[in-house]
């Protein structure tokens, strides 16, 4: 997962919007509005029913219609996603 090297990173082929990285996760918001994380997940922060993962996954985020995900924040231990409406 980690390397001490760049490595490129592919998200289904969408680009990047916005990443941020906690104590042993991260997580990113590409443009298209999806959410993918990896990492350490054995307090919930990956927002999954696992305790780590290697692999990057989708995180899939039951949004109210006129709802975008806009921001990707992350704690020590935790992570949160900005949601805005869109329809104010």
């Amino acid at each position: 997962m980690f390397c001490g090297s760049p490595t490129p990173l592919d998200l289904n082929g969408e680009d990047i919007l916005d990443v941020t990285i906690g104590f042993n996760h991260i997580a990113v918001l590409t443009a298209e509005g999806n959410v993918f994380v990896v990492g350490e997940g054995s307090n919930g922060q990956l927002g999954l029913d696992v305790k780590r993962t290697e692999i990057w996954e989708q995180l899939l985020v039951p949004l109210k219609e006129g709802q975008k995900i806009t921001g990707v924040y992350a704690g020590y231990k935790n992570t949160f996603l900005l949601i805005k409406n869109t329809t104010d």
